[in-house]
């Protein structure tokens, strides 16, 4: 609960995690089920936040295929929270090499198949990377193929008289859009 606090990086944190820890030692029995405290409170909120946060990202996150291999995933969270989901990824594809970029945070995740490294791009990548869409020349043939394909699809399924966008942001935030082939 403390990390996923720590991970909010909200202005906040940093003395309220300092009471929190220092009512705990006041407090040998603990203080983590005290929710008539203020502190305690707001930690179990913000927990909360960073998790979902964590969650939705597993959820919506989408790769593209790089021409050398790699799967690569921008992402936008509004918590810092790749390390909360690289066990995820880690365990689900254990056999490829992927890297997901935290756009806002200008760091990401590298996983070469055995071991994950921590990465930054120079600014000029950077600022191509913040639209969440691969240059052509950096996707592979097979990836823009399926883009493609994915984007036909869509439209042809896509019943024009049943669009419901008010439904579609219920289901999935439009801050995750910019990463959808399907939306591009």
């Amino acid at each position: 609960m403390m990390l996923s606090v720590w991970l909010s990086e909200l202005p906040e944190t940093t003395m309220l995690l300092f009471r929190y820890i220092r009512k705990n030692i006041d407090h040998p029995k603990g203080i983590e089920m005290n929710f008539g405290d203020d502190d305690v409170l707001r930690i179990k909120d913000i927990a909360q936040q960073v998790g979902t946060d964590a969650r939705k990202l597993v959820q919506f996150i989408r790769f593209q295929e790089t021409a050398d291999g790699i799967w690569f995933a921008p992402v936008s969270p509004r918590y810092n929270v790749l390390s909360l989901i690289v066990p995820h990824f880690r365990s689900r594809y254990a056999d490829q090499p992927w890297i997901i970029y935290d756009t806002i945070r200008n760091s990401g995740l590298y996983y070469d198949t055995h071991t994950v490294q921590e990465i930054s791009f120079s600014r000029k990548d950077f600022i191509e990377l913040k639209s969440g869409k691969l240059n052509n020349e950096k996707v592979s043939e097979e990836e823009a193929f399926f883009q493609q394909m994915w984007k036909e699809y869509f439209q042809s399924i896509t019943i024009k008289e049943r669009i419901n966008l008010k439904l579609q942001r219920q289901h999935m935030p439009t801050r995750y859009w910019k990463y959808l082939p399907e939306i591009q």
